[in-house]
């Protein structure tokens, strides 16, 4: 999976304890294609979900950040397809 963060590797892997781990970060942009964390947090969420990982899932949708109803940007996929 090239192109997406830590957070999205750890989500899709089903990494519950990383996930918790790199959004308690600081989420600091280092260069222009570095993404937001609500972003990121986003990609996190259909990746683990497209896994099946239904804890990060709910973890993830606990974040007033993560709304389930926008698509992730690099796959343009919602939760629900």
């Amino acid at each position: 999976m090239v192109g997406y963060c830590p957070l999205v590797h750890a989500g899709r892997n089903g990494y519950l304890n990383v996930v918790g781990y790199l959004l308690a970060c600081d989420w600091i942009l280092k260069h222009p294609n570095d993404v937001e964390l609500a972003e990121a947090a986003q990609q996190a969420l259909i990746a683990a979900a497209g896994q099946g990982h239904r804890e990060i899932v709910e973890y993830l949708l606990d974040m007033a950040k993560v709304n389930a109803d926008i698509p992730d940007s690099i796959t343009g996929q919602l939760l629900l397809d």
